[in-house]
């Protein structure tokens, strides 16, 4: 083994680390900060002008994911267009593929509004790298577009 390959390991080690903080012996903060970490270098989101762009959050969008990771259960009165779904989204797909024990149900008003929520977490997990996508969980979509994550 070549140390370029185990300093490239060692780098890979350390990023895991920084996207998913051990649950139990982190803070919030610390896992807010990961999230937000996560978000900002590997996720990708389709913006309606730009195209393809990082997903950088907004502070309303981080005071969110500490409320969902501080309680159990949270209910928000929100306005539309700000990114939520995007957010809940990126959200559960950080949380079920590096927190394996994990499992989130998504519901919303209509089919076709779920497809949509369900596809924005298809679309960013398309573009984590391969060495991601080794060591994490087996990310499936079937022929009917349903997402699982199998660890």
């Amino acid at each position: 083994m070549s140390e370029a390959y185990c300093l490239e390991d060692l780098v890979q080690e350390r990023e895991w680390r920084k996207i998913a903080p051990n649950w139990r012996t982190s803070s919030d903060d610390e896992k807010v900060e990961a999230f937000k970490y996560f978000c900002a270098t590997y996720w990708w989101i389709r913006h309606p002008e730009r195209g393809r762009i990082h997903f950088e959050l907004f502070d309303s969008q981080i005071e969110a994911v500490a409320m969902w990771i501080m309680n159990r259960y949270t209910v928000a009165l929100k306005a539309r267009q700000i990114g939520f779904s995007t957010l809940i989204s990126t959200f559960t797909f950080w949380l079920t593929y590096f927190y394996p024990d994990r499992a989130i149900v998504m519901l919303s008003k209509t089919e076709r509004d779920a497809v949509k929520l369900l596809d924005k977490a298809k679309y960013g997990s398309r573009f984590l790298p391969d060495w991601m996508k080794f060591r994490g969980p087996v990310v499936q979509v079937n022929q009917n577009g349903a997402f699982a994550i199998n660890s």
